[in-house]
């Protein structure tokens, strides 16, 4: 790999602080760029945040929170290599968390992973590290710290958690602090969905009182999985400041996806193209961001990439996808919308294993089933499907074209139906719907800075 790296398996706060503490020694230069920290979480959905006072405090109260943050495609792989090279998933050519859909592949280690932001940093002269999580792999191999010593470098650092992706294990310090707390019942907790696309429909629903127990629980130990990352934010402040660097570093904070727990009669998991899967986190605070601004312009998972490197004073690569979101940092006096239409796309995947017998199921195109009484699936092959989302000051919308054996369409106005309850695609005029449908096709083979310039 052209950029360098080190990685730690980083299981515990402390870990992550240790590494930290040897890294952040660096001094600063007399460039006015400054030092970039990117905290970057796993499976975490928006509502979970409330767990985490300390991000809050140290983040988001001292600087800016985009509550229209989005990732381009809701699973963990294709969005980090999003994240990464500022590219939709059609582009980078990772599908899916398997070696075979691409996730670490050759493509991707000769062809994408050169062009990842962290290289164009370092030819910046910035020295970069990345800790934990990369794509979807834990990584290890800290040979970066005995370069570091007290060179005076501007510095890019990622911490990658595995927090709070399953298997949901928290530190043995706050087991139980979460107890009782139940998912949330919005309004599309554990709904019928019969106007939704066929797997969504498979399987029970609503779901059994067990399977809800499960949930809740899960919902728990994610809580509590994340108070560790709370510590971690917290520790990472108190060594800027200890080494009088907080004032010259931008830290950003955020996940790769959303998550779902019993919404639409789902139990857990991500995938799915609908608001709790889509929606993630995004908080930074740095120099000149002021205090308590909220961003309510839409930014996606592709937008990271050329960001950091505005920040950096780097343009934008013609093969990115995305665009810097500095300049919305500078209208924060204004509430108004910046309208964005943006793609949303996934490939579903299958599990050449037989599914477990007790579903009564043993088809290889389906995967992620959850057994309990009966069979509730989570993605299939055919689990493909390409979203126009597109929000402005008059429009909150969401369309959906699903390659499967009916060619399902959802259509969502967001204005009105906040938990995507009601599918309005019948009440959609041909017109309009050709509309959609071609400007989704011109994104499904978009690249470049031409991906940002489409309207509805």
């Amino acid at each position: 790999m052209s950029w360098s790296r080190a990685y730690a398996c980083c299981s515990s706060p402390l870990d992550m602080l240790l590494i930290f503490f040897l890294v952040c020694i660096i001094y600063v230069s007399a460039t006015n760029k400054p030092n970039i920290v990117l905290i970057l979480t796993d499976d975490q959905d928006i509502s979970s945040i409330y767990s985490m006072p300390k991000t809050q405090k140290l983040i988001a109260d001292v600087g800016a929170s985009f509550v229209n943050s989005f990732c381009s495609t809701p699973i963990c792989c294709p969005s980090r290599s999003s994240i990464l090279t500022g590219q939709y998933l059609h582009n980078h050519g990772v599908f899916n968390n398997s070696r075979s859909g691409g996730c670490y592949s050759a493509h991707w280690r000769t062809i994408k992973e050169p062009l990842a932001f962290p290289v164009y940093l370092q030819s910046a002269g910035y020295k970069t590290f990345y800790a934990g999580k990369y794509l979807n792999q834990e990584s290890s191999g800290i040979e970066f710290l005995q370069s570091v010593g007290m060179k005076k470098e501007k510095f890019l650092m990622v911490l990658a958690t595995s927090a709070p992706h399953d298997p949901f294990t928290p530190e043995s310090k706050y087991k139980g602090r979460f107890n009782g707390t139940k998912a949330p019942r919005t309004p599309n907790f554990n709904t019928f969905t019969k106007d939704k696309h066929w797997l969504l429909r498979l399987g029970d629903v609503p779901l059994p009182d067990s399977m809800v127990d499960t949930i809740d629980t899960i919902h728990a130990r994610r809580l509590e999985t994340l108070l560790s990352v709370d510590d971690m934010v917290e520790k990472v402040v108190l060594e800027l400041k200890k080494f009088n660097l907080v004032e010259e570093t931008v830290i950003i904070f955020t996940s790769d996806n959303g998550y779902h727990l019993g919404q639409f009669s789902l139990p857990w998991d991500k995938r799915q193209p609908y608001e709790f899967d889509i929606r993630v986190p995004l908080f930074i605070r740095g120099p000149s961001i002021k205090p308590k601004s909220v961003i309510y312009s839409p930014v996606v998972n592709i937008d990271l990439a050329p960001t950091i490197l505005d920040l950096a004073g780097i343009s934008t690569p013609d093969s990115m996808d995305g665009s810097s979101w500095l300049p919305l940092l500078k209208k924060t006096a204004s509430n108004k919308i910046s309208p964005r239409t943006f793609l949303v796309e996934y490939h579903g995947e299958g599990n050449r294993k037989s599914i477990d017998e007790k579903c009564g199921l043993k088809d290889p195109n389906l995967k992620e089933c959850r057994v309990r009484n009966d069979c509730k699936c989570q993605d299939a092959r055919n689990n493909t499907y390409f979203c126009l989302r597109s929000i402005s000051e008059t429009d909150d919308l969401s369309y959906c074209e699903f390659q499967d054996s009916e060619n399902f369409i959802e259509y969502y106005d967001l204005k009105t139906d906040q938990y995507q309850l009601n599918n309005l695609r019948h009440s959609l005029s041909s017109s309009l719907q050709n509309k959609y449908s071609s400007r989704l096709k011109i994104l499904q083979h978009c690249s470049g800075p031409i991906c940002n310039e489409l309207q509805v």
